[in-house]
């Protein structure tokens, strides 16, 4: 008689519970996370804080897609050197543009002007030197056989200095100098470019080089010492201050901060000390004092991102400040103990004054790379700034400009949700005088014509329908409204549960939970970038699964996900196959496996079904459910049926003939064992295993006379064992045995 299915044993498995959450909350209130918005006249500090930024003023934009180099004349006229045609212009104060030279060579990347107003074009390939006396027509001033002329700078008597590649020469062009002359082979590198020029103040040049680039000074007589080895493919820039400090950047024709596929990004405040980090333990990872390492060859700058240099007087280096994700293209002293950046990416502009006080300061309207930057003259705090694709001109001021705005990267829900408030943070009012809002909410990951248009806020709330996406917006009026965090609260409509996979195996399973291993909390956990909201947390008990060693027993496991992040329990249910109505083996399971024990069934086949509720996080009434229906299984718990079918003697040989018969299952393996001795396998007639009944011949040669016993027994799939015993006789003389 069948037991009936509530008296099966069922075991819970342990699972840990994952806390439901129902109200989200995005934060964003750092460098990093307001970087990867749009700002438009608003500068972001790298503590966060975003406010009004100086005006920054498009002038111009030339039909050549890059702006090697600009010089200022005293009447304020700008001089702009182009690639792609080598077009030289003449930019007048009110922003008219002039072409000043068209040269043979499609670079001008070096301008230069004398104290007569005398115009110095560098051109590449097949480098050249023009001179362009003010209203006169150009001239090939200097033809020698280098390839490249990268910079062009006069020192204070006059003579002219003229850095080349691909030999990495520098020339000295005296001040009676004429076209034809043979000029000075001054300095010889063993670099392949000399890509700048400046002097000091003690008349010394200093240079940089490329590739594998060192940083030279020159003294007057023409004796050049290294005095830093950087590494890098190239030194970007140069620049030398009174007390004898020496400033110059460093570039990677591939940026080393990320992955160049990815979207640009400005970098963060803990990423710039990662960089400096690593710049002073270098390659082996080991401290190493002045940018060196004693394991490696390479200078550690070659393996940090673009970082600006400075070099004391006493010849010691030291980093000052990187845009980690980006080269510098650019840099300029603001007379203050700080700098402005130019960056090759979005136009962007820094303003730095230390390692821990530094600003992504302005964005030009057309993006491209910042390839110079010089002061306006006779304004005082503005400059000139330079962009390459496109090639334009902008002038940025001292003052803020009047209006400005932040525009977010759009906010993920991961799916619709419904807004809610968006409040400030870090500041002790929700209301900033000169500080307006706007929202906009969608379902496609960038703003397109399918999104909302954008609603001002009503009284904090956000007034958008509901959707994936929110962006928000920050418009700036007032000089004194900053910007210190925005938190932004949301809530997604409950999601059922998914079962994913069900597996039935037959064998019974326990698991046993240990007490958890705790760990120490270290540093690194507690400064880490991924916050330490968890540090606090039990560790959840570790679970070994064990064989329960019961015959009779299947286990259920599945996997599950609740797109919510809830809680769940399960309930376990089995039907035979026609049957209509399920029978509820377990109900408010925490775990996502368990046994059952199948001896009281009835053999034949079974699906269970597991249902997944995320009751334990959801009010009343919104709680929802999900099922899946495993595929058939087969419980057999009948043994096979052997028999013996025939028996023969010759004179030779006794052979028996059995049969082994299942109702369910395949017959899997048979033996037999005569006399107690070592069982001996065997194959059904046929040679394979393929039916639920099968038919086994046995050959005794030359048995010994008297009385024998033989046991036979066949196991099925399902793991019963069904046997079957006779015993027989050999006569001596030869007579016919007997059997029982």
């Amino acid at each position: 008689m069948n037991k009936p299915l509530s008296a099966f044993l069922v075991l819970a498995f342990a699972a840990s519970p994952l806390a439901a959450v129902q109200t989200h909350s995005v934060l964003q209130a750092d460098y990093a996370a307001f970087a990867a918005g749009e700002p438009a006249n608003v500068s972001i500090s790298n503590l966060g804080e975003i406010g009004l930024a100086p005006s920054l003023e498009q002038l111009t934009v030339l039909d050549d897609p890059i702006i090697w180099r600009a010089v200022a004349d005293a009447d304020g006229n700008l001089y702009l050197g182009t690639g792609k045609s080598g077009t030289v212009y003449k930019m007048a104060p009110d922003g008219s543009l002039e072409t000043v030279f068209e040269p043979e060579e499609i670079l001008s990347r070096a301008l230069t002007l004398d104290a007569e107003g005398n115009l110095y074009v560098g051109t590449s390939p097949q480098g050249r030197v023009y001179r362009i006396p003010p209203g006169q027509r150009p001239e090939i001033y200097f033809d020698p056989q280098d390839e490249y002329i990268w910079d062009l700078t006069f020192d204070k008597e006059g003579n002219l200095y003229v850095a080349t590649g691909a030999a990495g020469a520098i020339y000295k062009l005296k001040p009676d100098f004429k076209p034809g002359d043979e000029a000075i082979k001054w300095f010889e590198t063993d670099r392949a470019h000399v890509t700048a020029l400046t002097f000091d103040d003690e008349g010394n040049l200093l240079a940089g080089t490329a590739p594998r680039a060192y940083v030279y000074r020159i003294a007057p007589d023409g004796k050049g010492t290294v005095i830093y080895n950087a590494g890098t493919d190239e030194i970007s820039g140069l620049s030398a201050a009174e007390d004898g400090t020496v400033y110059f950047s460093t570039l990677h024709m591939k940026p080393q901060g990320g992955d160049s596929k990815d979207k640009p990004s400005s970098p963060a405040p803990g990423d710039l000390t990662s960089i400096l980090e690593k710049l002073y333990r270098g390659p082996g990872g080991s401290p190493s004092g002045n940018g060196k390492d004693s394991s490696s060859k390479e200078p550690a700058a070659a393996s940090v991102p673009s970082l600006l240099f400075r070099l004391g007087a006493d010849g010691f280096a030291e980093p000052l400040w990187s845009p980690v994700n980006m080269n510098i293209c650019a840099f300029l002293p603001d007379g203050k103990g700080g700098f402005t950046i130019g960056g090759s990416e979005n136009g962007s502009l820094f303003s730095v004054s230390g390692l821990n006080d530094w600003s992504l300061l302005q964005c030009a309207e057309g993006g491209g790379e910042v390839t110079a930057l010089l002061p306006v003259p006779g304004e005082d705090g503005g400059l000139y700034v330079l962009t390459s694709n496109p090639g334009a001109v902008y002038k940025l001021s001292g003052q803020p400009a009047t209006s400005g705005s932040y525009t977010s990267e759009p906010v993920d829900a991961s799916s619709v949700a419904a807004w809610g408030a968006l409040r400030l943070f870090g500041s002790p009012s929700q209301e900033l005088p000169g500080l307006t809002w706007e929202t906009r909410t969608g379902n496609s990951p960038s703003p397109d014509a399918t999104w909302t248009g954008w609603d001002a806020l009503d009284t904090n709330t956000i007034a958008n329908p509901p959707g994936r996406y929110l962006q928000y917006k920050a418009t700036f009026t007032e000089t004194d409204a900053l910007l210190r965090g925005v938190r932004l609260f949301y809530t997604t409509r409950n999601a059922a549960p998914l079962i994913s996979r069900i597996n039935v195996l037959p064998v019974g399973l326990t698991v046993v939970s240990l007490p958890p291993k705790t760990a120490p909390i270290t540093l690194s956990q507690l400064t880490g970038s991924s916050g330490n909201d968890n540090l606090d947390r039990e560790p959840a008990p570790i679970q070994q699964i064990r064989p329960l060693g019961e015959a009779g027993y299947f286990t259920a496991g599945w996997s599950s996900f609740d797109p919510n992040g809830d809680e769940l329990i399960y309930s376990v249910a089995i039907k035979s196959e026609g049957a209509d109505e399920w029978i509820t083996l377990a109900d408010e399971l925490p775990a996502n496996v368990y046994s059952f024990n199948t001896r009281g069934l009835a053999d034949g086949y079974y699906r269970v079904r597991i249902t997944a509720s995320d009751q334990p996080g959801n009010p009343p009434g919104e709680a929802r459910i999900g099922s899946r229906v495993s595929q058939p299984f087969l419980v057999d718990n009948t043994s096979p049926a052997v028999r013996l079918e025939t028996q023969k003697r010759n004179a030779a040989s006794t052979v028996l003939v059995f049969s082994a018969t299942d109702a369910s299952s395949i017959i899997a393996t048979a033996s037999y064992v005569l006399d107690g001795g070592s069982p001996v396998i065997l194959q059904p007639e046929g040679g394979i295993f393929d039916a639920q009944e099968e038919i086994f011949r046995i050959q005794l040669d030359s048995p010994k006379p008297g009385p024998h016993s033989i046991v036979v027994e066949a196991v099925d799939e399902s793991g019963n064992r069904g046997v079957a015993q006779t015993t027989f006789t050999i006569e001596s003389d030869s007579e016919e045995p007997a059997t029982e």
